[in-house]
């Protein structure tokens, strides 16, 4: 069965909030701040744009790793396509995303 073209992307805040959106497996690194941080506009000041929140994954070793470029985006699009190859069952798949940092 072929991997999904889209993928849902839930991102977990630290204050307990969660925003999740779809996007495209090419989604650029600006494209995807920018709808992230339009999502999270509606419950706090703090954004992935203005620098006082980062955006981040977990690797397949639990490690946390910074998303700032085009570059990350792909490696940790890549990584979910890895973990989930034996056990995807169709349909848009989900990663998850982490935004921490200044919260306000």
């Amino acid at each position: 069965m072929p991997l999904p073209t889209q993928l849902k992307v839930r991102v977990n805040c630290d204050s307990g909030n969660y925003i999740t959106l779809v996007v495209a497996f090419n989604i650029s690194y600006q494209s995807l701040i920018d709808r992230i941080d339009a999502k999270l506009a509606r419950f706090m000041s703090s954004s992935i744009g203005r620098g006082n929140l980062k955006l981040r994954y977990r690797d397949e070793d639990g490690d946390f790793v910074t998303i700032e470029s085009d570059d990350d985006i792909q490696i940790a699009f890549m990584e979910w396509r890895e973990g989930v190859r034996n056990m995807y069952s169709g349909g848009v798949g989900e990663i998850e995303l982490f935004c921490v940092g200044d919260a306000s």
